[in-house]
């Protein structure tokens, strides 16, 4: 059974980046995700909205852009994930 995803559904802008960040980053604590993954995957997350916001046009603009994390742990490896749909 996969766990439940947390999800954030935010505008394209520079504000909603940096919420997006602190979202992020409260999500992998809480998630126990080590802090070197945590911080990768903030900037890959930072870096994405950033190409959004400055190439995505209109279409970027008029529906919010939906976030979602999971993460996935066992006796032997740990993973996790975002996606923006």
């Amino acid at each position: 059974m996969s766990p439940r995803p947390d999800e954030l559904a935010i505008g394209a802008d520079g504000a909603e980046v940096r919420r997006a960040s602190e979202w992020l980053e409260a999500t992998c604590r809480q998630r126990g995700v080590p802090q070197a993954l945590a911080e990768q995957l903030v900037l890959c997350l930072n870096e994405v909205l950033a190409n959004v916001i400055a190439h995505g046009g209109a279409a970027a603009l008029s529906e919010p852009i939906r976030l979602l994390f999971t993460a996935t742990r066992d006796h032997e490896s740990s993973m996790a994930s975002m996606a923006s749909v």
